[in-house]
């Protein structure tokens, strides 16, 4: 009897242990996490940094021409949680920037439009798509234009370097590759890049855009079925966004949207809603609903906004909940 007794007492104590160890370990977030990844071993300090991966994204720099002097800043000091120097002088050495060439820093830094004014000023044609241009003012004076571009010292990433940043960037903004549907839900951070990444991983043989709209479509039934007006809401803008970048109409969507966020006042208990009109820039068509005062079922009744007619295509006009 006395043997069952101590057993009892010795596994609620455990018990009350494991417990007391499970809660502190929730209320105590760890200040620095350790990982190996393209650069090795890497230490996280979570108190400095937002960025998962500060190192990677500090490369995505380099993906065009940079200085160091550029970045060698208090803020990029307090996100890699290093002198900017360090990290660049090892990026330097494992050969993942490499100096800038000529060609490089002129196609890079200058714009089609100056690089024409430099051939102007020095009586040259200026015909040709960007590379023509730049080969072009090379040839003619190539003195002349590596003074111009040795006043600063410019570094670009290596065939090695621009794959780790290229692999970062779509993992963080997705695919370099995506079209502008893609990147305005992207935009929106309620379909992560992740996500996107992943289910573009799994169907092969899908278009890109396919895959995204499918995306929306799932979570906007996730949403649906946990009664989310909210949410719904979100994923209707996205959906019209993302319509109207294909170029397709969009007006049922931005409705849509509109709708779940008057359900979501009437779910809240607000009975009235103020038409609000983005007053600069605003339509005839919209201006009329600026202060209008409407309960929420007759909103809901007629829907006056958005605006199918609006004169600037995407109705920007609002709801605003009216306090009891």
């Amino acid at each position: 009897m006395n043997l069952l007794v101590f057993g009892v007492v010795a596994l609620v104590f455990v018990f009350i242990l494991l417990t007391i160890a499970k809660n502190r370990s929730k209320s105590q977030v760890p200040k620095t996490t350790t990982y190996k990844d393209e650069w090795g071993t890497v230490t996280i300090n979570h108190e400095i940094e937002k960025s998962p991966d500060p190192r990677s994204e500090f490369l995505t720099r380099f993906l065009g021409c940079s200085t160091i002097e550029e970045y060698d800043t208090e803020y990029w000091a307090a996100r890699l949680g290093q002198n900017p120097k360090v990290l660049f002088n090892e990026l330097l050495e494992k050969k993942l920037i490499v100096p800038a060439r000529l060609e490089e820093v002129l196609d890079l830094r200058h714009s089609t439009s100056k690089l024409k004014n430099m051939l102007r000023e020095r009586k040259l044609k200026i015909s040709g798509n960007k590379e023509a241009l730049v080969n072009r003012l090379i040839e003619a004076c190539p003195e002349e234009m590596k003074k111009l571009c040795s006043e600063k010292q410019f570094f670009i990433c290596s065939e090695e370097g621009r794959f780790i940043a290229q692999k970062y960037w779509e993992r963080t903004h997705g695919p370099s590759d995506a079209s502008n549907a893609i990147k305005s839900v992207l935009k929106g951070g309620n379909i992560k890049s992740e996500e996107f990444m992943d289910e573009r991983a799994n169907a092969q043989g899908i278009p890109d855009n396919d895959i995204m709209w499918g995306l929306l479509n799932k979570k906007l039934h996730f949403y649906m079925k946990e009664g989310d007006w909210q949410g719904m809401k979100l994923i209707y803008y996205d959906m019209a966004s993302f319509l109207q970048e294909e170029g397709r109409s969009f007006f049922r969507m931005l409705k849509q949207a509109h709708k779940c966020e008057l359900m979501s006042y009437k779910e809240t208990n607000f009975a009235k809603t103020e038409l609000i009109t983005a007053r600069e820039g605003t339509c005839d068509v919209c201006s009329k609903f600026e202060g209008k005062i409407l309960t929420v079922d007759e909103a809901l009744s007629t829907m006056p906004i958005p605006a199918k007619d609006c004169k600037n295509g995407w109705c920007r006009c609002c709801y605003n909940p009216v306090p009891r």
